[in-house]
């Protein structure tokens, strides 16, 4: 028969090494990793740091403080913000709004509120803009070209009765364009008070459209403005300071809006604009960026604007303007395509008959020489071609 196996021979297993055994090990590691030359004070000190047990590594989680806000409650003279503005996704709260009746404005600017337009569309960004006003901020609006801008501010001031006075900054622009000028009348010299001057006096809110192609030294002109305390000083008026100087209605807003927030533009596409001074922008106490519109908002403004637009054409805008759009934005395509051209396309579509014939009064006969290929190229893409 085989022999046996030999016996196994059960190696006790090492004691499990404790918090206190680690700590030790470690002073041992740091003790040998220093030359004898180091004072041994600084090495006790550095082990007793890198070895303390009550020091954590990874900080504590803070956890979220829960901010108790005020309940709403609708005031008096005020209307419910979410019975009035119709947009999806709808907000999580309501928020009090000011409505006005003719009478409550002077003769001289009663004229300047604008139509409503029953075809727009409120984007979701109405609410802090709607907040805004009803706070007394200044308001700086920023995004590109054709993405709602102007058009909100106007349709907010049409809904709720406010008067609108809307200026377009240009490189040139004098501060007497903006807030008065001396002028000769039948012999006689008269002060006429500019735009901003007229709104400051009575009331009703100004857009600054396009705020960056101002130079800097106009637009420190509306700082006073827009401080907490605002005040207007005319220094070209000949009266005394106490007449020169104007404290805006109750009712008053100003409201900037531009492409660049005032930071300039290095890509070409704004030309003109300047860089403002941050003295300026900090004074800014609510800030709103408006993109392009989700396809599901274009949708709706183009069948508002053009209701007999069939429905497969719509789908072929839209696909077509997403392709431009993204090759704007990586840098192929200079001109972009906003909801203002989306609206022109689709009524020459229903005059024409024809979405490309169409396209290209609207658009492609603006497109540089240089990016007609590639432009063609999603024309033949999207309604094709050869």
């Amino acid at each position: 028969p085989p022999p046996p196996p030999p016996p196994t021979i059960m190696t006790p297993r090492p004691p499990r090494s404790t918090p206190a055994d680690c700590r030790r090990q470690r002073q041992m590691c740091i003790r040998d990793s220093f030359s004898k030359g180091v004072d041994a004070a600084v090495i006790s000190a550095i082990i007793d740091d890198a070895t303390d047990s009550t020091v954590e590594s990874r900080p504590k989680k803070a956890e979220p403080v829960k901010i108790e806000t005020e309940e709403f409650v609708l005031g008096d003279g005020k209307k419910s913000f979410l019975d009035t503005f119709k947009f999806t996704p709808k907000p999580k709260r309501d928020h009090n709004v000011t409505f006005y009746e003719e009478e409550h404005w002077d003769v001289n600017i009663r004229p300047l509120v604008p139509e409503v337009n029953p075809n727009y569309v409120w984007q979701p960004q109405i609410e802090l803009f709607a907040v805004a006003m009803e706070q007394g901020d200044t308001v700086l609006l920023a995004g590109p070209t054709g993405s709602g801008k102007s058009t909100m501010v106007e349709q907010y001031c049409a809904l709720t009765g406010r008067p609108f006075v809307r200026i377009n900054m240009t490189g040139d622009m004098e501060s007497s364009t903006l807030f008065g000028q001396l002028k000769v009348e039948d012999g006689a010299t008269i002060w006429v008070d500019g735009p901003v001057t007229e709104a400051v006096r009575y009331g009703g809110v100004v857009l600054v459209d396009e705020w960056e192609l101002c130079p800097p030294e106009i637009t420190y002109g509306l700082q006073r403005l827009l401080e907490d305390n605002p005040m207007l000083m005319l220094k070209e008026m000949p009266e005394s300071v106490g007449e020169r100087q104007i404290k805006p209605h109750p009712d008053f807003r100003i409201v900037a809006g531009g492409n660049t927030l005032g930071q300039g533009d290095v890509s070409g596409e704004y030309a003109g604009t300047q860089v403002q001074s941050n003295a300026t922008l900090d004074r800014f106490l609510t800030v709103i960026h408006l993109g392009y519109l989700s396809k599901t908002h274009e949708t709706k403004v183009l069948k508002k604007a053009v209701p007999t637009l069939p429905k497969e054409v719509v789908k072929q805008m839209l696909q077509f303007a997403s392709f431009v759009r993204a090759g704007h934005k990586q840098g192929g395509l200079t001109m972009t395509m906003s909801p203002r051209t989306l609206i022109n396309w689709g009524k020459k579509i229903m005059y024409w008959g024809d979405p490309v014939v169409a396209l290209n009064i609207a658009y492609l006969d603006k497109v540089a020489e240089s990016e007609r290929p590639e432009v063609t190229r999603l024309v033949k893409k999207v309604f094709g071609g050869v």
